[in-house]
């Protein structure tokens, strides 16, 4: 019997999608998260998995999901160029603030004994004096000092110093719609210390809004409403835990 002569000897098959129209489709891809990073309800956009871990960190899910999506299927033609995440609101959250990166140190706010300022939780303007860090020895000890006085206004509010963001993040004590939080403002007497703490609109923090429980379909209409091209073009994978 005569030897077969395989198939690749002859002819290279390589995968590829068909396309219609006058323009190649450019395929993206959307995660949804329930990772607090990922404020609500924008959409947040990476062009490389590189980018995802350097924003959610190397050891979390997003970057692992996002290694394999960028990586595609071998000998593709195109590999993705972006992909997109949304906040996967299961249950209802609460409105964060995710303050810019700070240059400040523990040092810097341990010579303050009496830091003040301004920020709105839920409508009402909570106006914080007297804030002593004078015996902090870590930006986590900074965060517990603002937590404390906040929590005494608006109870189970939080605050911590990230080390990933390089900054603070306020986690307002109430969730649902009702749950809003706005950037600080100076305080009216002491030392102001919004500047410091990163919380600033001009600074290039986040705001993270509250909202109640949502259905995947109001998720999607949401993704739809931000996205920069009504998600025409984009393939949605829906990821759930």
């Amino acid at each position: 019997m005569a030897q077969a002569i395989p198939a690749d000897y002859i002819v290279s098959v390589n995968p590829r999608v068909i396309y219609g129209g006058s323009g190649q489709l450019v395929m993206s891809g959307l995660l949804l998260t329930e990772n607090p990073l990922c404020p609500f309800p924008q959409l947040l956009s990476f062009p490389s998995a590189d980018m995802v871990g350097a924003y959610f960190g190397v050891d979390s899910t997003e970057y692992k999901l996002a290694d394999v999506y960028f990586r595609s299927y071998d000998n593709s033609f195109r590999k993705p160029e972006t992909l997109y995440f949304a906040r996967r609101v299961k249950t209802a959250i609460a409105s964060e603030l995710i303050g810019a990166p700070i240059t400040a140190l523990y040092s810097d706010f341990a010579t303050i004994e009496n830091g003040s300022m301004t920020i709105a939780l839920n409508g009402n303007d909570i106006v914080l004096t007297g804030l002593d860090f004078s015996s902090v020895s870590a930006l986590s000890e900074v965060a517990q000092v603002v937590e404390n006085a906040l929590a005494s206004e608006v109870g189970n509010t939080t605050v911590a110093y990230s080390s990933l963001t390089k900054g603070f993040i306020i986690t307002n004590g109430v969730t649902g719609e009702a749950s809003t939080i706005e950037f600080a403002v100076a305080g009216e007497a002491g030392t102001d210390v919004s500047a410091m703490l990163g919380l600033r609109a001009t600074q290039g923090g986040v705001i993270s809004n509250g909202s109640d429980a949502l259905t995947p379909a109001n998720i999607m209409a949401r993704a739809v409403e931000y996205s920069p091209a009504n998600l025409a073009n984009v393939v949605a994978e829906l990821v759930y835990n």
